[in-house]
């Protein structure tokens, strides 16, 4: 479904990315800067490889030659970032629905869907800095479903949270891919909630992917 075979430059140092994924959720660990965040962004389309090549399905979302690049906003990324993002001055149901009517796909049922299965419902007219961190994770995530994406992108998640709220949005990992059948990329430097959120982990070094038994 998804694969990657690109380089691309950090910080002076070259990075070669080689990953195949199907339908799917699949951890990336590794230490801190080693490029997990930026093969996100690749994915996502916020950065443009050097060289190489990325396809999802039957699409071409980079290619150096003969030159194509698909941007953002055409590939239907979900992504969750580490700071989540979200709007202070829009309640918890507007920021769901933001993504959706820029689109011009302002799904008021999916977006009501998201709230019953993020435990939001009760929360829908909160402004977003009333909330907790991990209130405003789950947010961040069901923002990112709402335009109903071919891919969501997790980048550490869990970060800062404590068990019950790690456990929670575990939970909902499980829950995007039984009920939306959504592939899932999801970077954390945990192993225990890897194999807990996961099918599938890699670790990251250098640029290179390599899986864990």
């Amino acid at each position: 479904m998804l694969k990657i075979d690109c380089q691309t430059t950090m910080h002076n140092t070259i990075l070669n990315y080689s990953l195949s994924m199907t339908s799917e959720s699949l951890a990336i660990m590794g230490p801190s800067g080693i490029g997990k965040t930026t093969l996100l962004d690749l994915i996502a389309g916020i950065r443009k490889p050097d060289s190489g090549k990325i396809t999802f399905k039957d699409q071409i979302w980079f290619q150096d030659s003969p030159s194509i690049y698909v941007p953002a906003e055409k590939r239907h990324v979900g992504y969750v970032f580490q700071d989540s993002g979200l709007f202070p001055h829009l309640n918890v149901l507007d920021n769901i629905l933001f993504g959706p009517r820029c689109l011009g796909m302002d799904d008021q049922e999916y977006s009501h869907r998201l709230l019953e299965m993020f435990g939001l419902k009760s929360l829908s007219t909160k402004k977003t800095y009333h909330l907790s961190g991990g209130e405003k994770r789950r947010v961040s995530i069901a923002r990112a479903l709402a335009i109903k994406p071919n891919l969501l992108l997790l980048d550490e998640p869990m970060t800062g949270l404590d068990e019950v709220n790690q456990s929670l949005i575990i939970d909902e990992i499980h829950a995007i891919k039984r009920d939306l059948n959504t592939p899932i990329i999801l970077i954390t430097h945990s192993r225990s909630i890897a194999d807990r959120s996961c099918d599938r982990m890699v670790y990251m070094e250098n640029g290179s992917l390599t899986s864990f038994d």
